[in-house]
Formats: structure tokens, C-alpha cells, sequence
């Protein structure tokens, strides 16, 4: 059974940022270098970049065992799905579908939004579940780093 808890306290980002350092390295071993995965981690998903980020931090629970988390805000006329991290030996679950089916049924947007990175598998299950790219995007986050995504959106 998958359960989603709102993060809103200290010991919740701090889980939600000690998960991160793990998939992250996981995830993107492949597709970044160690060194921008670790500046990425740290000024995008450390404890005090997700005390300040604004956005809304869910913990992921499957069987009782955290596994994940997602993080939403608002990105024009869209809700934005900013982060959806789940480790490695949870995915394939069905995890990804109740987070989409959430955000679905509880936005009241125009559109659910989503950054992939171009080369991250991912891809092919957003598209799956019925996202599609809209445009690309490449941002520079600092010290020679880009993010390069997609921006990949599902019509409500």
C-alpha cells in the first residue's frame, strides 16, 4: 500500500535530503558526473535548500517503509511535479501512477508539469502515463552546470 505524508517538519527534511543524497547518485549515475550530482544535491535538495524552497515535500511510503518523496508548487497555469525520487528497489510498484493519480484528482490547474532530464529513463514511463514533451529547456544552474531537460506536461 503507498501512503503520502506532507513533509513539515525538521525530521522530515532531513529524511527527505538523506534520501536524495542516496538516489540521486543512484539515478543519475549514468547521466551526470559525480561532481555535479553532489553540487546539485547540495544546492538543490539539501536539508536547508528544502527548508527554503517553497515548494510542497510528500514522503513516500510503501508497505510502511519510506522509499521516496515528490515535491509540487505552481509553475504558470500548471501544477508543477518538481521532484519525484523513489529508490531504486521500489520502482516498477506502481508507485509513480499514485502520484500522478494525486496530483490528477487533487489540482485544480489546467495542467500537470514536469523537468526531465533528456537522457533519464524516466522519460519513457512519463510518457506512458500520458505526458508529453512540450518544449526543451536548458538552465543554467552555476558553477558550469546545466540542467537539460524536458519540459513534459499532461493536459486536465
Amino acid at each position: 500500500m503507498v501512503v503520502f505524508e506532507s513533509v513539515v517538519n525538521d525530521h522530515q527534511r532531513g529524511l527527505v535530503a538523506s534520501l536524495a543524497k542516496e538516489i540521486w547518485h543512484d539515478a543519475y549515475q549514468d547521466l551526470l558526473s559525480v561532481e555535479q550530482r553532489e553540487y546539485m544535491i547540495e544546492k538543490l535538495q539539501s536539508f536547508e535548500a528544502i527548508k527554503h524552497d517553497g515548494m510542497d515535500y510528500f514522503l513516500i511510503y510503501f508497505d510502511e517503509v519510506v522509499c521516496g518523496y515528490y515535491a509540487i508548487t505552481t509553475e504558470d497555469e500548471c501544477l508543477l511535479i518538481s521532484k519525484i525520487y523513489i529508490l531504486n528497489n521500489f520502482r516498477g510498484k506502481g508507485i509513480l501512477s499514485k502520484i500522478i493519480d494525486k496530483c490528477k484528482n487533487e489540482s485544480t490547474h489546467q495542467c500537470l508539469r514536469l523537468y526531465v532530464n533528456k537522457e533519464n529513463p524516466a522519460l519513457k514511463a512519463y510518457e506512458a502515463k500520458g505526458f508529453e514533451i512540450v518544449r526543451s529547456v536548458v538552465k543554467d544552474i552555476g558553477e558550469g552546470y546545466v540542467m537539460d531537460d524536458y519540459c513534459m506536461e499532461f493536459e486536465l
